[in-house]
């Protein structure tokens, strides 16, 4: 007997437990992110003149959210990047930078070749705080002698 109402509690206590796949409440916001670079490869000097990173982002979540972006972070080979605070104060601004509506989304860029000059491989990782977007990855290459 004892047998018997111990299954019958233990049976209740994970009847009781909530699902492990449950999905997070609708009312957190939910940020989805994303950047990209104008090309894939890039030639130093006047060829990265041209370089200009997009910024996205997505409110998934059903209430309005400031994406602070102000406070975002980006990282190039896993370190910040220098100059970052007053590049991302800049431009032209509406109000989805402060206060970005549910289903609505938020683009920008930034000209950004004076900051990757030298040949090599550049891995860009954008961070905020509620929000982090995939890695990318571009090169730089040696001018070409010809």
């Amino acid at each position: 007997m004892r047998a018997f109402l111990f299954c019958v509690v233990g049976i209740g206590l994970l009847l009781s437990m909530d699902p492990p796949d449950k999905k997070a409440p609708e009312s957190e916001a939910r940020l989805w992110a994303a950047i990209t670079v104008n090309k894939a490869v890039f030639e130093e000097g006047e060829g990265t003149k041209g370089l200009q990173i997009d910024f996205a982002l997505v409110n998934d979540g059903k209430k309005v959210i400031d994406p602070e972006i102000e406070a975002s972070q980006l990282f190039v080979n896993g370190k910040k990047l220098k100059d970052w605070d007053f590049q991302i104060a800049g431009g032209i601004r509406d109000d989805r930078f402060k206060a970005l509506p549910p289903a609505d989304n938020l683009t920008f860029s930034i000209a950004m070749g004076n900051q990757f000059e030298k040949p090599g491989i550049y891995k860009l990782h954008w961070k905020g705080k509620a929000f982090d977007a995939p890695e990318i990855v571009f090169r730089v290459v040696p001018k070409s002698p010809n």
